[in-house]
């Protein structure tokens, strides 16, 4: 098994479907933004020369990062198969007793969205 260095992590990624599940197929796909954690490095150093370990996520937690600079900063090492840097990754998924959590990662934050009113 691959490990990576540093704060970096191996991801699989997750095929887009060809069609939807009426049986419309998908044109002009992008590259898909998510993926399962295969390995993760040891983390990195700080200014002052602490040790931060990776903590965030564990392998086989879901990831979402941001593309394109996933595409343009990886290393493939098989196919769907490539290593990025963690400061890529915006967001964490596992599923815990049927419920499905999803937490930011690297540094992102969730914000929520007020809902719009009908006042002018």
């Amino acid at each position: 098994m691959i490990r990576p260095l540093g704060a970096r992590v191996l991801i699989k990624r997750e095929p887009l479907p060809d069609k939807t599940e009426s049986g419309l197929y998908i044109l002009g796909r992008e590259y898909p933004s998510t993926g399962t954690v295969l390995a993760i490095g040891a983390g990195r150093k700080s200014k002052t020369g602490d040790h931060l370990p990776i903590t965030d996520i564990e392998v086989g937690d879901r990831v979402t990062f941001r593309w394109p600079d996933a595409y343009l900063d990886t290393r493939e090492v098989g196919p769907d198969t490539f290593i990025l840097d963690y400061d890529i990754c915006t967001a964490g998924m596992r599923t815990v007793e049927g419920k499905l959590h999803i937490w930011p990662l690297g540094g992102w934050s969730f914000v929520r969205q007020a809902a719009p009113t009908d006042s002018p």
